[in-house]
């Protein structure tokens, strides 16, 4: 009793399966004809059920690669959006290490004017002093 009722889609093809056969077989191994005809039922169920046609492969095959052009879709604009991220990223260390180089060379300015004050506070009494020696020592030698 091989058919293809309760089929669900009109694409779906069956194995045809031996149900006689199968249920004469199990009938000669001692099992009631009710049984056997039910279990051979139950196969002829079981295997068509899980066999896939060309239509359920060519949709399967459609759906994998549309998720596969999402997915490198996805990826792509991941890494446009991460180059985005690490440009912005970069631009703002590049101000940031502009901005201490600025501060390290005011910093530094600054201090090359104090230092300088600082000589000239001390170097021009030391100059007047020695200024002032070299006078009283040339008085003293005579020299004019």
């Amino acid at each position: 009793m091989i058919t293809n009722e309760g089929s669900e889609h009109h694409h779906k093809k069956f194995m045809p399966i031996d149900t006689l056969a199968i249920s004469k077989r199990l009938q000669a191994s001692g099992v009631s004809r009710k049984q056997a005809d039910t279990q051979a039922e139950i196969w002829n169920e079981i295997v068509n059920s899980n066999i896939a046609t060309k239509h359920d492969l060519d949709n399967f095959q459609l759906a994998v690669k549309n998720d596969i052009d999402n997915f490198q879709l996805t990826i792509q604009n991941d890494m446009e959006n991460f180059k985005i991220v690490v440009k912005n990223d970069m631009a703002r260390i590049e101000e940031k290490i502009e901005n201490s180089n600025l501060s390290i060379r005011e910093s530094t300015l600054l201090s090359i004017e104090k230092i300088k004050t600082d000589m000239l506070r001390w170097v021009i009494p030391i100059v007047i002093g020695q200024v002032s020696v070299f006078v009283l020592l040339a008085k003293f030698l005579g020299i004019h």
